[in-house]
């Protein structure tokens, strides 16, 4: 069995992600911080909620037609 430190790829395990460098040493790439993390997590939580706010406007729209507005739509 190899020594994990001199493999020759790169590993990615949940608790590290290490790369091999040119001399054969392990080094560990640093993780995006906690700070980093929640903007990411900001930042998708704003995209769904727009989504979400898209979809129910068109939902809306659809529940407050009339049927005049329906009659106009299809000629």
């Amino acid at each position: 069995m190899s020594n994990p430190i001199y493999t020759t790829h790169s590993t990615t395990t949940m608790a590290m992600t290490a790369t091999v460098d040119t001399k054969g040493t392990k080094r560990r790439r640093p993780h995006p911080g906690r700070m980093e993390r929640y903007r990411r997590q900001i930042h998708r939580l704003q995209a769904e909620n727009d989504l979400l706010h898209a979809r129910l406007a068109m939902i809306y729209d659809a529940l407050s037609l009339t049927p005049e507005d329906l009659t106009k739509e299809t000629q």
